[in-house]
């Protein structure tokens, strides 16, 4: 279980790292080529961000990964401004454009579905917060399976995993600790919702 949960932290710092990194570099020679790399990393790190599991990984280091993204994204896109749009091979601009217009459109419906499990279902319940005395987060929720794992049991179907984060948005001392004192949940006040 520790390596699944240390594989999910690191890519959710990895993957946002790698097309920030791909912006910053890139050296397209058209904007439309620019705009198609753009949007295909918007919609991959805006998927990380949606799915990551940020209270492990730090609530602080989602944040600084998307500012670092939109950084590169303004140097990259001053550096294609005066790129023309398209180049005179269009057959050849085209053809290097199908893997990206390809992943666009893959991870853009997942993006999409992803955003619309997160969207407010059938007759929602007005409850108040069922916790004091801290920073939390929902770590689990929505209405699909990969946003909560509770969606597809009917008698836990509106379930939400909640955590608490310390100071610096991190669920915990260690990916996985045995020590229930070392999460920073432990001796919270739980009220009725």
């Amino acid at each position: 279980m520790i390596a699944i949960v240390g594989f999910m932290s690191v890519l959710c710092i990895a993957l946002p790292l790698a097309f920030s990194w791909r912006l910053w570099r890139l050296d397209e020679p058209t904007r439309l080529g620019w705009f198609l790399v753009f949007a295909e990393s918007v919609v991959l790190i805006s998927l990380v961000m949606l799915l990551g599991r940020w209270d492990i990984a730090g609530l602080w280091t989602g944040l600084a990964l998307a500012v670092l993204a939109i950084i590169a994204a303004l140097a990259s896109a001053v550096r294609h401004a005066g790129r023309p749009w398209l180049s005179g091979d269009r057959g050849a601009l085209w053809r290097s454009l199908v893997p990206t217009i390809a992943s666009l459109g893959v991870f853009g419906a997942a993006l999409a579905y992803v955003i619309g499990g997160m969207s407010v279902r059938d007759d929602p319940r007005d409850l108040s917060f069922p916790l004091t005395g801290g920073r939390f987060v929902v770590a689990q929720g929505g209405g699909i399976g990969i946003l909560n794992h509770h969606s597809d049991h009917p008698a836990q179907r509106h379930a939400l995993d909640i955590t608490a984060v310390d100071a610096a948005g991190i669920r915990a001392l260690g990916l996985l600790p045995k020590d229930p004192r070392d999460y920073a949940i432990f001796g919270k006040t739980v009220i009725s919702p």
